[in-house]
């Protein structure tokens, strides 16, 4: 059904659906929001582990440390940290399209 308004047809259907994107668009804002504070918690208990763990072992864990200095001091070759760096990304973006086309398909309906 459409309606003219000064001559220029426009879909009243279409309203309902912006509204839906409006909604998801809020979900999605929600859920990022969720998303960092849930990473700050596991920042938080990461610390608390590497404290614990530097107690308990702390030979091991200062190997674990130099391991990951190394790694991102360079000590991994450009080609190969290049390589994992772009398959990572290729991950992370084919999660997130096919959760969005999930949410989009399934309506919008929540979890």
């Amino acid at each position: 059904m459409t309606a003219k308004t000064d001559g220029v047809e426009t879909a009243q259907a279409e309203q309902p659906s912006l509204g839906r994107v409006r909604a998801q668009g809020a979900r999605v804002g929600r859920d990022a929001r969720t998303l960092a504070a849930d990473l700050d918690a596991a920042v938080e208990d990461l610390g608390q582990l590497a404290r614990s763990q530097l107690r308990k072992r702390p030979y091991t864990t200062l190997a674990a440390a130099g391991g990951v200095g190394w790694v991102l001091g360079g000590g991994v070759p450009d080609r190969l940290a290049r390589l994992l760096l772009d398959q990572g990304y290729r991950l992370a973006v084919t999660m997130v399209v096919s959760h969005l086309a999930a949410t989009i398909l399934d309506g919008g309906s929540e979890r």
